[in-house]
């Protein structure tokens, strides 16, 4: 059987003139999956676009410095992103073709939204892809803008364009309120309204403090959080702590320790590059508060700043200060710090960058010690079969800030072939306006010793509950059930990936979320193989450019030869080859999305 995302026909439009009702092509409603780890590139010129190429730098360059530019995307995403549980760092952009093969969230080539720019109609201002669980392509989140406008800050400003836009990434859609930035109409805005942050955070949740802030916060010396060392600290990786500047008014304080003996050189790094679009400031003091270093950054794009301390005294205590360095949206987000003993240390800059950047925060000092010394194949969170059945199952604490019980996430890891691991989670509240409740849980290869785990909903007897596969390939396992109860609690069982594509053992991260949407996938083949080897065919007619997810499943009919499966290829008319999948027997796989232009196109298969 296979089975097409019949939501994503078309990619909604948002322009000048009143536009016609997209609610079908467009998927609104679905949050991001890992929202507090989102990143964001510009494409650069020449990258190409479903046949066409970007040209955004060329054009925008032409109207003002790329910087002022830039700044005002962010800043359009930062606006939403304040008001929530959601960070954007700012990372490279590779140049690959706008939705080529790749992971939906987290690949390293590039930013899970991607910011093009390329000729279009007169209607149209810019597009964009809203995030849906049933479109694992790269291409969900990407903005395009319509380099025929000037875009010069006077008729037309990129602000206000990309603030509609980033609500359409985020989930939202259009509303008839024309004070809002989601308005169908181009009106030059700067805020958000109540209605707009309502939404968002329904999605998303208010923006949390971070676990350090506890009862009383840690904003003074008196409430200094501890960096705490891992076991037998000796200094040869750095001590690494993460937080969040959640408010304007929000200060941070670490306190640390020279390990024993140790007289040399320190270096303080904080940094929000990669993770955030915070414009930190970073004070070192002593206890009595007196200023040893102070800097702030020099943009709003996210930043690295260091102090170095040229030795420090193994019987003091020192203090690290983190604060928003501005009064706008870009003081406020999440960062890691790091302090490294320099005479001592044996961590590359580029491998306290990627820990830095995680997702690393709730793993332990001696999980993130074993990742920055390289320890082979670490296992992250081991549970050493602690969790391996229905009655020791681990319970996971509904995440701060969202709606009770509708959100959860954890880091975890499979140990060998016979590890299975049970989490129980509470359901969420019925929905208010009566829709079913949806359950989506997403599994992701963590990128060291990474494994894609296969997700089974199960009710509190063990008995599997009806879900359907949206995401089966290329580190990611996405699995999401309509209908489940509300106000009562369901396990998930998380178990070895033995199918192609993601190492059976390893780590992971999972992603547990409720809500309304639910993925609306379309029969468009479904048949039985000859016994005789020659294989079947059928066609699949495309009539407007779509972003088609393609879902297949190889069902047992008797007698089934162990490790058997059934290759499909789709062939556009010409013959060209346009996708592969293979399905084992009694699995579900899904490939790399594809833009698919109008059509004729033949589907085979053989087993």
């Amino acid at each position: 059987m296979v089975q097409k995302s019949s939501r994503d026909r078309k990619i909604r439009l948002g322009a000048v003139e009143v536009l016609e009702d997209r609610a079908v092509p467009a998927t609104f409603g679905v949050p991001w999956s890992d929202p507090s780890h989102l990143t964001l590139s510009f494409v650069p010129d020449g990258t190409q676009i479903a046949g066409h190429s970007s040209s955004l730098f060329q054009t925008l360059n032409a109207r003002q410095p790329a910087a002022t530019w830039q700044r005002d995307v962010l800043r359009a995403f930062q606006t939403w992103a304040v008001n929530a549980n959601i960070n954007i760092g700012l990372v490279a952009d590779g140049g690959q073709a706008l939705g080529a093969a790749g992971l939906s969230q987290h690949d390293p080539r590039f930013g899970d939204i991607r910011v093009g720019g390329q000729p279009m109609a007169a209607d149209a201002l810019s597009i964009s892809v809203p995030n849906d669980p049933a479109v694992s392509s790269t291409m969900t989140g990407d903005v395009l803008l319509n380099t025929t406008y000037a875009f010069d800050g006077k008729t037309m400003d990129v602000f206000t364009v990309l603030l509609h836009e980033a609500g359409h990434v985020f989930g939202l859609g259009e509303v008839t309120d024309p004070n809002s930035p989601l308005y169908s109409k181009y009106l030059r805005t700067s805020k958000l309204t109540s209605g707009d942050v309502t939404a968002l955070q329904a999605f998303y949740g208010h923006r949390a403090p971070d676990a350090h802030e506890g009862s009383n916060g840690n904003d003074t010396i008196a409430t200094a959080t501890t960096i705490q060392p891992p076991g037998g600290f000796t200094g040869a990786a750095p001590l690494v702590a993460y937080g969040d500047v959640t408010t304007l008014k929000d200060v941070d304080v670490y306190s640390f320790r020279a390990p024993s003996g140790y007289k040399g050189p320190v270096t303080i790094r904080l940094q929000s590059a990669g993770i955030s679009l915070l414009a930190p400031r970073l004070t070192i003091t002593d206890a009595k508060g007196r200023a040893l270093g102070d800097v702030q950054a020099s943009s709003g794009l996210g930043d690295t700043l260091t102090v170095v301390l040229g030795s420090v005294d193994r019987n003091a205590t020192y203090y690290v200060q983190v604060r928003g360095a501005t009064s706008d949206v870009f003081g406020i987000g999440s960062y890691g710090v790091a302090v490294t003993f320099d005479a001592v240390n044996r961590v590359a800059p580029a491998t306290l960058d990627a820990v830095l950047r995680g997702p690393y925060q709730s793993l332990s000092t001696n999980d993130v010690n074993s990742i920055l010394l390289g320890v082979a194949n670490p296992l992250l969170n081991n549970d050493r079969g602690a969790d391996d059945s229905l009655n020791s199952a681990t319970v996971l604490t509904s995440s701060p800030g969202y709606a009770r019980n509708s959100h959860y996430e954890t880091v975890g890891s499979i140990a060998t072939l016979a590890d299975v691991d049970y989490y129980r989670i509470a359901t969420a509240d019925a929905p208010a306006n009566g829709k079913p409740l949806v359950l989506t849980v997403t599994g992701r290869a963590l990128g060291v010793n990474g494994t894609a785990p296969r997700l089974t909903v199960v009710d509190r007897d063990g008995n599997p509950v009806p879900a359907q596969i949206l995401t089966n390939g290329d580190g990611t396992f996405t699995v999401q059930a309509v209908g489940v109860k509300a106000g009562g609690w369901y396990l998930l069982k998380v178990g070895p990936e033995t199918g192609a594509g993601s190492p059976a053992t390893g780590n992971y991260s999972l992603s547990v979320q409720f809500g309304t949407a639910a993925a609306q996938l379309t029969n468009f083949a479904a048949g039985t193989l000859p016994s005789n080897g020659s294989g079947a065919s059928g066609n699949l007619y495309v009539g407007e450019s779509q972003l088609t997810h393609l879902v297949f499943s190889a069902s047992a009919v008797g007698a089934v030869v162990p490790g058997s499966a059934v290759r499909m290829t789709v062939l556009d008319a010409s013959g060209r080859l346009v996708s592969t999948l293979i399905a084992p027997v009694g699995d579900t796989v899904t490939g790399f999305d594809m833009f698919l232009t109008p059509g004729a196109y033949t589907v085979h298969f053989i087993g």
